[in-house]
């Protein structure tokens, strides 16, 4: 056997002994690889929760504001008690055999709707401002 034959021969022994290390490593790899858990932070499941409540906020908002959830709230027939009261005034008042008159209804709307007597306050400030400020124009 010659030099260069003896050093392939040296070679392809280290390069065998490499593989079975190599071998060894990735079954070790394999083994330890089935006994890991994915762990998530606390931090993290805390940023998860905290934008979950948020979006549902977010929606609850949205649908207040845009008034789908009154026609939700009306479609399935949960009305609130006063509107069922003013909607009960209101037709009496219609009603020409009742004798309720559109000031009782105002009154009582005046009474169990606090932003509606601040609109109708601020009504009756408007009317009076509204007259004209500026003279009229004289005839030469």
């Amino acid at each position: 056997m010659t030099s260069d034959q003896a050093e392939v021969v040296k070679s392809a022994e280290s390069i065998r002994a490499d593989a079975y290390s190599i071998l060894d490593h990735s079954q070790r790899i394999a083994i330890s690889v089935t006994g890991t858990k994915d762990a998530t932070p606390a931090w993290m499941t805390l940023v998860e929760w905290l934008a979950i409540a948020a979006a549902g906020i977010c929606a609850a908002w949205i649908l207040t504001a845009s008034g789908a959830l009154g026609a939700v709230r009306a479609a399935l027939g949960w009305l609130p008690r006063r509107k069922v009261m003013d909607a009960t005034l209101a037709r009496s008042v219609m009603d020409d055999a009742n004798p309720a008159s559109i000031r009782e209804y105002i009154a009582a709307r005046r009474m169990s709707d606090a932003e509606f007597n601040a609109a109708f306050v601020a009504s009756a400030k408007s009317v009076d401002t509204a007259t004209p400020t500026v003279p009229l124009l004289q005839p030469r």
